[in-house]
């Protein structure tokens, strides 16, 4: 057990959309916390709230997006006491962030060397020539061949595989405690997302890195996490050590999710899709919202306390009656 205080401390964390329709909540009561050094993976399907959790982290959840209640604190630090002026001397400089699509991260009209000179200008008062020498050994620690030729090109003239990079040289420039990945390596091909893991083993290691790992990608996230978090419909259905969640997981919800992750060790066969679709964010939902499509849902799924989180074993928690002290649950 880790005895020191937690890098990032995440309580109670609730996101909404507020529309004329209505307000969807996409993020509802989430807690977790991350220790230094550690990674964290959170995993689900497009619509959980994964996203939404990262922005709220970083408070880039604009409008008609807002949190509107939890508590978010970042080296002893309340970040939602944070105004916008102390919020840019946190994004960036001590946390970072790749976005899901990282060609879009970057501005068309500006060379990758303008943008890094201009980031690390500003939040660390380099000069020019300064930023543009910590901006190549950047890019050289990510594995970017000839970083002073990839400076002066447009994120539009690179592959996929080396716009990641690029982003991922840029956060880390400013050598930030934490990194927030979104999708790390969802526009990669096999052998650029093995890279991109080796690159993130790496970092770890040599920065002493904490992350949080948002992918749809079961297996990232059981390379590279210490923990992992199941999200569905804003909430965290199970929760506990990676290789718990992902080798004997204990709900419904996470069971579908790997049954519909290819095997390449097998004859090629069918993958099997979930059935039926998560519920709408904006409906108030008595009782389990996985249980319209959960095959072993009874009448004890319908209760108010059906989906919050208990506990099954050591730092493992799960949101499923059917899941109370019992290892064949189903």
């Amino acid at each position: 057990m880790n005895t020191h205080p937690p890098l990032l401390s995440v309580s109670n964390l609730k996101s909404g959309y507020f529309t004329r329709h209505g307000t969807i909540s996409a993020v509802d009561g989430v807690s977790f916390d991350l220790h230094r050094g550690h990674m964290v993976g959170i995993v689900g399907e497009s619509g959980s709230g994964k996203s939404t959790l990262a922005l709220s982290l970083l408070g880039l959840l604009e409008r008609p997006g807002r949190v509107v209640e939890g508590e978010i604190r970042f080296a002893g630090k309340n970040l939602r006491a944070l105004n916008e002026k102390e919020w840019r001397a946190v994004r960036g400089r001590r946390i970072g962030m790749i976005f899901q699509s990282p060609e879009s991260s970057f501005n068309p009209l500006a060379t990758l060397g303008q943008q890094m000179c201009e980031a690390l200008m500003t939040h660390q008062g380099l000069s020019q020539a300064s930023a543009r020498e910590k901006a190549e050994r950047a890019l050289a620690m990510v594995g970017m061949p000839q970083p002073k030729e990839i400076l002066k090109s447009h994120a539009f003239e690179l592959s996929g595989g080396m716009c990641q990079r690029a982003a991922l040289g840029l956060a880390l420039s400013l050598n930030p405690a934490l990194l927030l990945a979104d999708e790390p390596t969802a526009s990669l091909d096999v052998l650029a997302r093995e890279e991109m893991i080796g690159l993130f083993k790496e970092m770890k290691k040599r920065l002493n890195l904490s992350m949080v790992i948002i992918s749809h990608d079961l297996g990232l996230i059981g390379k590279l996490a210490e923990r992992t978090l199941v999200m569905y419909a804003g909430k965290i259905v199970e929760a506990g050590p990676t290789w718990q969640v992902l080798g004997t997981p204990r709900h419904p919800y996470t069971r579908g999710l790997l049954a519909c992750q290819p095997c390449l060790d097998l004859e090629p066969q069918p993958i099997p899709a979930m059935t039926g679709v998560p519920p709408s964010l904006g409906k108030q939902v008595t009782g389990c919202r996985f249980a319209p499509r959960c095959r072993w849902a009874g009448s004890r799924c319908m209760s108010d306390d059906a989906f919050q989180l208990r506990p099954v074993l050591a730092n493992h928690h799960v949101a499923c009656v059917k899941s109370e002290g019992r290892d064949d649950v189903f």
